[in-house]
């Protein structure tokens, strides 16, 4: 409820928990204005963001950031910012790494380590290939930088034609 007010008279009123804020309040020719700035906090918990990234958060004033660096398993460091009760990304990304694994073409496949977020390595081709492969991470894909695999050809005896043989 409001009090009485004179003409032009004008005052803030806090918001009431949870609500951050004031809720203005005037009178102009016997009519109440009145403009809620109140806004709810974030409570802390967890978030994930796009890309898959689970952020811890503490409780958050509206309007507040939060900088953190990427968990385990990403690269990258975010900020969060409180909107009303839910926190969301105001900048940066957090990028994830790339899974051991193996990495295939049509025609042959290497086997990897794990590669960081835009880090590149270089892997020997399997035993019955030579040559090497160029890797990149980028955001949890693996793709082929330079390089290749090229199957090489088995000694031993070979028959040209009848009589003759290598």
């Amino acid at each position: 409820f409001s009090p009485a007010m004179k003409h032009l008279e004008s005052y803030d009123q806090p918001c009431m928990t949870p609500y951050l804020g004031k809720v203005h309040v005037s009178c102009k020719l016997g009519k109440l204005n009145v403009t809620s700035g109140c806004k709810q906090g974030c409570w802390g918990g967890n978030v994930t963001i796009a890309g898959g990234a689970l952020l811890r958060y503490p409780d958050l004033i509206s309007g507040e950031r939060f900088s953190i660096s990427c968990p385990l398993g990403y690269a990258g460091f975010v900020t969060l910012q409180c909107g009303d009760q839910v926190p969301f990304v105001q900048a940066g990304e957090c990028y994830k790494h790339c899974d051991p694994g193996r990495y295939f073409t049509d025609f042959w496949n290497v086997e990897h380590a794990q590669i960081f977020h835009s880090d590149t390595v270089e892997v020997t081709c399997d035993a019955a290939f030579d040559g090497y492969a160029v890797l990149k991470c980028n955001d949890g894909v693996v793709t082929l930088q330079d390089g290749g695999c090229y199957k090489r050809c088995t000694n031993g005896r070979f028959t040209v034609r009848l009589g003759i043989a290598l």
